[in-house]
């Protein structure tokens, strides 16, 4: 009988340190759900997704990989009873029904003194601004489910961004018809501006693009632009509509990042434009002219929300959501359960998942 062999085991040998840098250019690779639960794989990996240059570089590595931060829709819905539901949802499932978000959820306040109507101003870099009728505001991140409870009262806000130049969120409310005041998240103060331009209520939609907030004044005549980051103000002339167009009612809001008008022509179609440089009237380009179908014919213009890939615009219309596809000229409306007219009006606004603080002590 051969004589039994006896393996000698080797030790394993020591794993390599992954270099910090390392790390961190695969982390900045992940989308921010990931990204969220591996804060508890380990300290270094919590501080690091939770620093300020990090999550900089996250955000703006999501511009070329959208993908890193998913797209969601924030719903408010009031009741006949006057009553406040917010409901998150994908903007993929909105778009492509049956609808299916395994993540909506309703979002209930969490300050019990949030009486009245609640609205939403907008959505920044992940930040959601909202205020009510007694001039409380909070800004929120949902993902993260962290809330920045701002001090004091904020009467007549419209408007809610960042300045990059800065690194601060900023909040705009009107003070008089012809001045205004400047909230800075970062430094906690006030700024008052008097200015010649007319200056839209509280409520009235205004729209964030690249540092700027553009609204529409003067019976929708005017598109003012605010500078976030010198806080000063211009006119954006409107597009030059054509001969024979008879400018009715107008739609304001951003697609593709640029700022984009609706603009009504005797109540029987909509042009829509997108201005492709900032504050240059001749970068306005025409996207696609819409014929509206008989429910549509009415005195609400049409808000742009989103546009996808395969050319669906989603509008907020009145006081609920269509869907245009500009390839079939035909409209849809999308479907959420237990969360429609004419049961509720609802509003909308487009936000993406990041990973950016409402808390301004994170931003240094």
């Amino acid at each position: 009988m051969a004589p039994q062999s006896h393996k000698i085991a080797r030790p394993l040998p020591t794993p390599l340190p992954i270099p910090d840098d390392v790390t961190e250019d695969v982390l900045l690779r992940l989308p921010v759900k990931c990204l969220i639960r591996f804060r508890c794989v380990c300290k270094s990996w919590n501080a690091l997704t939770r620093d300020s240059s990090f999550v900089n570089k996250h955000l703006a590595e999501s511009v070329t990989n959208p993908k890193l931060t998913e797209a969601r829709v924030l719903l408010s819905c009031c009741s006949r009873l006057n009553e406040y539901t917010f409901k998150t949802c994908s903007l993929y499932s909105l778009l492509n029904q049956p609808f299916t978000d395994p993540d909506a959820f309703d979002f209930i306040y969490p300050f019990w003194y949030f009486w009245g109507r609640n609205r939403i101003v907008d959505c920044c870099n992940g930040l959601i601004c909202m205020t009510t009728d007694y001039g409380k505001v909070i800004v929120v991140n949902l993902g993260l489910r962290e809330i920045n409870k701002l001090p004091g009262y904020f009467p007549g806000v419209f408007g809610f961004g960042y300045d990059s130049s800065n690194n601060d969120y900023k909040v705009v409310c009107k003070d008089t018809y012809t001045s205004l005041r400047v909230y800075s998240l970062r430094t906690s103060s006030w700024r008052t501006h008097d200015y010649a331009f007319d200056l839209p209520d509280g409520g009235s939609n205004s729209a964030y693009v690249g540092g700027t907030l553009n609204w529409l004044v003067s019976c929708r005549e005017q598109i003012v632009s605010i500078d976030l980051a010198t806080e000063t103000i211009m006119e954006v002339l409107q597009p030059d509509y054509g001969d024979g167009v008879k400018q009715g009612k107008l739609g304001f809001g951003v697609l593709e990042g640029c700022l984009c008008v609706v603009c009504d022509n005797s109540n029987q179609y909509a042009d829509v434009w997108i201005m492709r440089q900032h504050g240059v009237r001749d970068s306005w380009t025409k996207m696609v002219s819409i014929r509206y179908p008989l429910n549509l014919k009415n005195s609400f213009p049409l808000y742009p929300l989103f546009i996808s890939e395969n050319g669906e615009i989603l509008f907020q219309w009145h006081f609920t959501m269509t869907i245009y596809n500009t390839k079939e000229n035909s409209f849809r409306a999308p479907l959420l359960p237990d969360f429609s007219p004419p049961a509720c009006s609802v509003a909308a606004r487009i936000y993406s998942e990041t990973l950016v603080s409402p808390t301004a002590a994170d931003w240094n």
